[in-house]
């Protein structure tokens, strides 16, 4: 079997101790691996032969050279195009003129076409998801029928599991669930109910971050991959926001402050206020972040949900908007003041609790995010405008023409599901999952535990195996 992994970051740290331990456990595989940037480009030296690694920006600049319009796209009707594809975008290459995006995008396919081809790999194996070339790396392995290994967390129940795509999509063999599934599901539910923290997957496995280089070092370094290899490469992650990340803590603080001096006089209702008697809910999303960029990036810009769900809902309530606690200190100069003039539209402050309001609110209405999960159990009824596992649980926009009816249908109409149909809804979510981790260990310290790592060479065996035991498409094909 040929298995390849996407290395995004310092994911490259754990896939370096699962193939390690791949290897030690005699498992028959023949592993290559994509380094998209370059920090841990040299992490595999003595691990894989040269032939079967691939750094995106090694040959990057010979290649873009060469790519002259009109670029030769896939256009097959199930593979999206390049157009939603650089849509995706966290603020890194929309920055560029069109043209350049295209032909950047273009050198990226041919790369990772050029690899992909050679190696032929079973599957190719990646962490969540962030950047436009990882993205890129999906579609293109859609076209040439290699299956995705996608992680993704199943959230708040305390799970992963792997997607054939980055849209949460559910694996092929998703809707059984066993007795002990179920028990897990009723004791979730009713953990989350009576208020009790849930458990992670990630407070499973001990702490065991590998050491960090001193900061000044990781600067110098990364600044010097950027000006000598990666000149090309375009990332929201400027210098200033490295600076941030290490420094979160103190970052944060001032945050906070700052918020409180220029930005919360803007907000309608303030922790302790009473809640308007009827209103709809819409809970602010951190923006740019994956969770939304990737699922729906026409409503990265927020003004555009909101002004959807403001001119379609019943005009005997109001819009409560709920900024996001991560957000504080973060959104546009006027951002909040231009909340304001919409008319129907109540701003409640990030630090009143998410669930207070959900539990008074005729309905909620997001993009994306675990608050559909938490509607769900909390009997809310919950209308979702883009992708995501428990997409089934709620309610999906159907058109636009549609909207005010479901809005109305919703409000009057909802019934929830029964204690029963619902601890088998979650149950069969949890079948599909493992305990494990895949993430940068240097933020997530737990993902390096031996016990993390063999848990997700179990989980991906477990879940290889299965695959095997659903009929594809081109089974059923070859049929007839």
């Amino acid at each position: 079997m040929k298995i390849c992994c996407y290395a995004f970051a310092g994911t490259a740290l754990f896939f370096r101790a699962l193939i390690e331990q791949c290897t030690q456990a005699g498992d028959e595989v023949e592993w290559s691996v994509i380094f998209p940037q370059g920090p841990f480009r040299h992490s595999f030296d003595d691990l894989i032969p040269t032939e079967r690694r691939l750094y995106l920006y090694e040959d990057f600049g010979r290649v873009y050279h060469e790519q002259r319009p009109p670029f030769a796209w896939q256009t097959r009707p199930d593979i999206e195009s390049i157009y939603l594809t650089l849509a995706k975008d966290k603020d890194g290459y929309r920055r560029l003129d069109k043209d350049e995006q295209l032909r950047r995008a273009a050198t990226m396919m041919a790369v990772y076409r050029a690899f992909l081809e050679r190696m032929r790999p079973d599957y190719v194996l990646a962490p969540d998801i962030e950047a436009v070339d990882g993205y890129i790396l999906v579609n293109l392995c859609a076209e040439l029928d290699i299956p995705f290994l996608h992680y993704t967390e199943l959230r708040m129940l305390g799970r992963s599991f792997f997607s054939p795509d980055v849209y949460n999509t559910l694996p092929p063999y998703f809707g059984g669930y066993t007795e002990a599934d179920l028990a897990e599901a009723r004791a979730i539910i009713a953990a989350f109910r009576a208020g009790r923290p849930l458990r992670w997957a990630q407070h499973k496995h001990p702490p065991s971050a590998p050491p960090k280089p001193p900061l000044l070092r990781r600067v110098v370094t990364n600044t010097w991959l950027r000006w000598r290899q990666e000149r090309l490469h375009a990332s929201i992650e400027t210098f200033g926001m490295r600076i941030r990340i290490n420094f979160m803590p103190l970052v944060t603080s001032w945050r906070r402050r700052y918020f409180a001096w220029t930005a919360a006089h803007y907000f309608d209702i303030k922790p302790g206020d009473a809640l308007p008697p009827r209103y709809i809910l819409y809970m602010l999303h951190v923006t740019p972040e994956s969770s939304i960029n990737a699922f729906s990036p026409y409503f990265v810009d927020q003004f555009r949900a909101i002004d959807l769900i403001l001119q379609n809902m019943p005009g005997d309530g109001v819009l409560v908007v709920k900024e996001h606690p991560s957000s504080m200190a973060m959104r546009p100069d006027g951002y909040y003041a231009s909340l304001r003039r919409r008319p129907g539209l109540v701003l409640a402050h990030p630090e009143i609790p998410s669930r207070h309001l959900i539990e008074n609110a005729a309905a909620i209405v997001s993009v994306t995010g675990t608050v559909g999960l938490e509607c769900y159990f909390l009997d809310k009824p919950c209308l979702l405008l883009a992708p995501v596992f428990f997409g089934h649980l709620c309610r999906r926009l159907d058109s636009l023409d549609k909207l005010r009816e479901q809005l109305i249908e919703m409000i009057h109409s909802y019934h929830p599901p029964s204690a029963e149909e619902k601890a088998i809804a979650i149950a069969k979510l949890i079948n599909i999952g493992g305990e494990f981790i895949i993430n940068d260990p240097w933020f997530v310290p737990s993902v390096c535990a031996p016990s993390n790592v063999a848990a997700t060479r179990d989980f991906m065996w477990k879940h290889l195996r299965r695959l095997k035991e659903v009929p594809t498409h081109r089974d059923l094909a070859a049929r007839g």
